[in-house]
């Protein structure tokens, strides 16, 4: 008898006790986001990428990359039709595919 009193004791604090447990999850986020990046002269250009300009001068953030000046841009992941014109002139024209943190490099004439 003293042991199924016992048990029934122990049952009564253990069984709340289990609903306790700690539970940890963690969620990474994927960047939803990729970049061009514009090499040689670029300066004094406008960059169109599917057909929202970007007047490229020297207000634009530029930094050294390899001995070469660069310009980034983000931009959104997906299929992009890109542009750079000067003085009425196409400088590049093309359709790139853009995944998630992908960096596009693009070279200026």
């Amino acid at each position: 008898m003293n042991k199924f009193i016992l048990a029934i004791i122990l049952s009564v604090f253990i069984i709340p006790l289990s609903g306790c447990t700690t539970n940890y999850s963690s969620v990474t986020q994927v960047e939803d986001s990729g970049f061009i990046l514009l090499k040689g002269n670029f300066n004094n250009t406008t960059l169109y990428v599917d057909d929202n300009e970007i007047t490229i001068d020297l207000s634009v953030s530029q930094y050294m990359l390899d001995e070469q000046m660069v310009s980034k841009f983000p931009i959104s992941v997906g299929v992009h039709s890109i542009k750079v014109m000067r003085d009425e002139t196409t400088l590049v024209r093309k359709k790139i595919l853009l995944s998630n943190g992908q960096t596009v490099e693009i070279f200026v004439p």
